[in-house]
Order: structure tokens, then C-alpha cells, then sequence
């Protein structure tokens, strides 16, 4: 066997992958591969047109929207709603954003958040209010900040209740207002 034939074969031995680097080359491809899809559903996570919305005035919803922060992202965190003594079993608030200029509002994705802190805070503050918290977020470019101001409105879902809730607070481009 010549010195070429040698190289040949013994190069080929050492590029031929074992059963073991296969597996981890597809799982890392896999990885990446839900990864990507990841990524694209939450960048997909867009705010959905709404129409025009009239709010329930009898309804006595406590909510609050508590932290907000705007950059590339606008996120509001440490939120609530619920209507007290309820005893929630279905749980669902969808955060509208309601353009104070043309009326119209939009449904941004929105998060619910278990609230183990709230029933320090209300007297009959037992697991009642355990489901009541949300987080919402949105591009910041999919909003027209720097010339419209958005009512904060809830869809307020649990237990079926179907009411349209203003928060009482504005997003403005340097936060909320009440």
C-alpha cells in the first residue's frame, strides 16, 4: 500500500462521524431549530385590532397596572384585576389598548401571573385571590407613542364575566398617567 493509499484510508476513518457525534449534531440542530420557532412565535405575538369598546360602567373591578417600562419592548408588569369576594375559577384578562385620538383599540398579548402577594392586602385575602395578576407586552414599534396617548382598558374574562374595564391609567411615551 502506498503512503497516499495510507493517508486516504486513515483520513477517512477519522472524518467519518460515530454514532455518537450524529446524535449530538441533530440535537443541537434540533435545538437551534425550536429555538428559531420560538422566537418567531413570540415575535408573532401581536397586537390584534379590537374595534371600538364600550366600557361596563356598573362593574366594580379592582385593578391595578403597576410597573411600566418602554423601550424596544413596552412591558406592564406587577398588574391585577379581579371584582372582590369573587372566587375565581376561570381566569382571563386581555390588556386593550384604546387610541385616545381615533377611539379604536387594540388587544396586546397579555400573561397570566399567580399573585401569592395579594392576600397580605385585602382583608379576606385567602387563595381567592391567588389568580388575579397579568403581564402584558408589545413592540414599541407596532404603537405610535411619541404623537398618541392609549387608555389602558381590560378585557375582563373570569368566571365568564365579559366586562370591558377602564383602568383609569393613559400610556403615554413617558409611562402611564392616571
Amino acid at each position: 500500500m502506498t503512503d497516499t493509499e495510507k493517508l486516504i484510508q486513515s483520513g477517512s476513518k477519522d472524518t467519518m462521524p460515530t454514532g455518537k457525534q450524529v446524535f449530538v449534531m441533530t440535537l443541537v440542530l434540533c435545538l437551534c431549530a425550536i429555538g428559531f420557532i420560538i422566537l418567531c412565535a413570540l415575535d408573532d405575538a401581536k397586537m390584534e385590532e379590537f374595534g371600538h369598546v364600550t366600557v361596563s360602567h356598573d362593574a366594580s373591578v379592582e385593578c391595578r397596572i403597576g410597573e411600566v417600562s418602554i423601550g424596544k419592548q413596552i412591558l406592564l408588569r406587577d398588574c391585577y384585576a379581579f371584582i372582590p369576594g369573587e372566587s375565581i375559577r376561570w381566569w382571563d384578562v386581555t390588556v386593550l389598548l384604546e387610541d385616545e385620538t381615533s377611539g379604536e383599540s387594540v388587544s396586546i398579548p397579555t400573561y397570566m401571573v399567580e399573585r401569592s402577594d395579594m392576600k397580605q392586602y385585602f382583608a379576606d385575602g385567602d387563595e381567592t385571590y391567588l389568580r388575579v395578576g397579568f403581564e402584558a407586552n408589545v413592540k414599541a414599534s407596532k404603537l405610535e407613542l411619541s404623537t398618541h396617548n392609549y387608555k389602558i382598558l381590560l378585557f375582563y374574562n373570569n368566571n365568564d364575566a365579559n366586562l370591558y374595564i377602564d383602568t383609569g391609567y393613559v400610556l403615554t411615551k413617558k409611562g402611564i398617567e392616571r
